[in-house]
């Protein structure tokens, strides 16, 4: 039976709490209506109607044209508060009026509730319970409960700038981030061993000794966050610049080879809590060698000093508050505000440079950059076909560990399969092969489609799923087992047969 919940408190779950969480964190409860929330998103749908009719109507001067242009060159700004007035089209006026003017009974309709009585009590009492913390897993969806005491996780400029770049920029108003860690269920091998001996949807599991938590500063309004914005925008565009940079599993895909030495071997590795350990020094370092490199890559608006000095603010400004205690991070970048990925993939693509060189000196250029060329990576997650002498691979590790004192290299090795994001790689002899992979912990916690959300976002689930397993697994045959497995999942999710059937049909007829 597939997981999903972990209790790992010590609050005995009811059968109604179980069922209740069982739906996922993403489950939206049927919303009671609210007169006056109707009214003001009835406001701002006849401002929006007016908004078109403006400016679809209206003629631009020459003064409005210059502004216009000026506005498009913009890369951030705050949203417009202008209205236009009434009186500029009758038909519409009376359409406004009439919706703006509906009276709405002071009873409100009652709409039949997608959570059974017990359910409800259940979302009460676990939301009045102060003893615990409710997490998602950090990968494969999983509800998390934990004892509260048990959840400590404290280990882990104007130049260019446009009149509303300046203004998004200072003009909000700003909250104190908020930190939290998502549990890395699926590196605890306590909590693996317990889904084996229990075989339950609930797995039950005290303060695991060995649970570690991914670190988030989760700071939308923090005061750096809207420069951080405008920076990732800005230093986005360097990482096609990086050699072994993709976007996402799909992309690996696309720089996969078919064919391959019977002698190569799979190999990943993977960055030691990357985020937090990249020294500011180093990472300032790889920006300036990024942004003096390849000068036509940046906005023309903007010099590297601007970059290199905004930048130091976002890392240098990190604060954030956690159990009522107030914090500043001194060292690596917050996973959470915007630049950090982009960051985080520029600072490691400067090491893998250094890396090329000292290889070239080593092995020669021939054998460099065939390294290079077979290296791939996403974040912190790293991917190569060695087809060297297997000595070298030590000795490559080793040069890997050695680039910086604060940046650490994890290493599996397997001569036929290795997963590496959501894909596992197979060697069949010379062949390669992709199937979709799963890591053991993965609840298949697809949206409920009791939900209540928009009908048009369930709908789309089990095409876009469906699709995505055609992309990934190369072989039909396995590509249609997984695909009956997809369909198990959804109907224990209550989507309609039919809706799951004619998705997985659609995709199907996809070219791959």
């Amino acid at each position: 039976m597939e997981p999903k919940i972990f209790n790992l408190s010590h609050r005995q779950l009811t059968d109604s709490e179980i069922k209740l969480l069982s739906k996922g964190l993403k489950y939206t409860p049927t919303p009671q209506v609210n007169n006056q929330e109707l009214k003001t998103d009835i406001k701002a749908y006849t401002r929006r109607l007016r908004l078109r009719e403006y400016f679809h109507e209206s003629d631009t001067s020459e003064s409005d044209s210059e502004s216009t242009d000026a506005e498009e060159t913009d890369l951030v700004r705050n949203k417009s508060k202008f209205n236009p007035k009434r009186g500029r089209n009758k038909t519409l006026d009376a359409v406004c009026d009439t919706l703006e003017n509906i009276h709405f009974p002071n009873k409100p309709r009652t709409i039949k509730p997608n959570l059974s009585k017990e359910e409800e009590k259940a979302l009460k009492n676990l939301s009045d319970d102060p003893t615990i913390i409710i997490k998602e897993a950090d990968k494969g969806g999983g509800v998390v409960l934990m004892n509260k005491d048990f959840y400590k996780i404290y280990g882990p400029l104007s130049e260019g700038l446009t009149d509303k770049e300046k203004d998004y920029l200072t003009n909000f108003e700003f909250r104190e981030s908020q930190f939290y860690g998502l549990p890395k269920v699926h590196k605890s091998k306590i909590i693996k061993d317990a889904i084996k001996e229990q075989n339950s949807i609930c797995i039950t599991c005290a303060d695991p000794a060995d649970l570690s938590f991914r670190p988030i500063v989760g700071g939308p309004n923090s005061s750096t966050q809207r420069l951080s914005h405008l920076l990732d925008i800005l230093l986005k565009p360097y990482c096609q610049k990086v050699p072994s940079f993709v976007r996402d599993d799909l992309d690996f895909i696309n720089h996969l080879p078919t064919h391959v030495t019977s002698n190569t071997k799979l190999v990943t590795l993977d960055v030691v809590s990357l985020y937090t350990n990249i020294p500011t020094e180093l990472g300032l370092l790889a920006v300036k060698f990024w942004t003096e490199n390849y000068p036509d890559v940046l906005n023309n608006r903007f010099q590297r000093d601007f970059i290199l000095e905004a930048l130091k603010l976002v890392l240098d400004n990190n604060t954030f508050e956690f159990a009522d205690h107030h914090y500043l991070q001194i060292k690596g970048t917050a996973m959470g505000t915007k630049v950090a990925p982009t960051y985080a993939t520029l600072t490691l693509g400067y090491l893998e440079h250094k890396l090329h060189d000292q290889l070239c000196t080593l092995w020669g250029i021939e054998s460099a950059n065939k390294i290079r060329s077979k290296w791939k990576r996403f974040l912190d997650d790293c991917f190569i076909l060695w087809e060297e002498d297997v000595n070298k691979l030590t000795e490559f590790y080793d040069l890997l560990n050695q680039m910086n004192s604060d940046i650490k290299f994890t290493m599996e090795t397997d001569d036929l399969q290795m997963p590496f994001l959501d894909v596992l790689v197979t060697k069949d002899n010379t062949s390669l092969n992709t199937d979709i992979y799963y890591k053991p912990t993965d609840t298949h916690q697809y949206l409920h489609f009791g939900s209540s959300h928009p009908h048009h976002t369930k709908t789309a689930i089990p095409y876009n799923l469906a699709r995505r397993i055609c992309t990934i697994v190369s072989n039909t045959n396995i590509r249609d087992i997984r695909l009956e497995e997809l369909k198990l999942y959804l109907l224990n999710q209550k989507y309609p047969e039919q809706l799951v059937d004619n998705g997985i049909k659609k995709a199907k007829e996809c070219d791959r």
